[in-house]
């Protein structure tokens, strides 16, 4: 499993946070996972409600 965070700006200020858990698959061909947002609380103090956004599958081409 993996976790991209996004709590803070970069490029510009989100009026939200997100975050993206991820499978990788055993053949390393697909990632399926689903984006998440928060728009109060702390992920570091576990007080942030996350619900999803949206589901993200990644299937590598040859």
């Amino acid at each position: 499993m993996r976790r991209l965070l996004r709590e803070t700006p970069d490029f510009s200020p989100p009026a939200f946070r997100q975050r993206f858990t991820g499978h990788v698959s055993e053949d390393g061909n697909t990632i399926r996972g689903v984006w998440e947002k928060a728009y109060d609380g702390s992920a570091a103090d576990g007080s942030a409600v996350w619900e999803k956004d949206f589901d993200f599958t990644y299937r590598r081409s040859r």
